[in-house]
């Protein structure tokens, strides 16, 4: 594998990280700023999240052009080997792992708030407007992290054994 394709491999796995990072930053962002008084329509997130994914398409479609932007070219004759697939399934289940690691505390949170509060308050309890858009947020983080972690093939794998365990 050549120096070019291995960065490449690293600037899809960022394309993918930085997509994700993002997106999470820009909605926590606008549900902060909603909370407290703030003015912004439920537009303004998916702008923000539009511009960033267009700018992960270009990163994920033109990894070679930014690889050979960013490395100097060389006259060796280029090595081809199995390993984009292994470093491309490394970096996807590492940023799925990143993704399960912030969105599953997030919903164990928001359920165990709202059930203690629902306990402990019955009376007075009332659900944030917000409350589901956070949740089916964190519910999408945690499919994609889980297909990126998995990947078609594991998550098939993960699924069959636990059918005939």
């Amino acid at each position: 594998m050549t120096p070019h394709q291995t960065l490449a491999v690293t600037i899809r796995c960022f394309a993918l990280w930085l997509f994700l990072y993002c997106s999470t930053i820009i909605f926590s962002n606008y549900f902060y700023v909603k909370e407290h008084g703030g003015n912004f329509t439920l537009l303004t997130p998916f702008i923000s999240v539009a511009i960033v994914a267009f700018l992960c398409i270009l990163l994920w479609k033109f990894p070679l052009f930014f690889s050979k932007k960013i490395l100097p070219v060389t006259t060796e004759n280029p090595i081809t080997s199995p390993l984009f697939e292994s470093w491309f399934t490394v970096g996807s289940s590492l940023i799925g792992l990143f993704a399960l690691s912030k969105s599953i505390p997030a919903l164990a949170g928001y359920f165990i708030q709202h059930y203690l509060a629902f306990k402990l308050y019955p009376t007075t309890f009332q659900v944030s407007p917000d409350w589901r858009l956070h949740v089916a947020f964190n519910i999408f983080q945690v499919a994609f992290g889980l297909w990126l972690f998995f990947g078609g093939k594991g998550l098939k794998k993960v699924l069959i054994w636990a059918r005939y365990a």
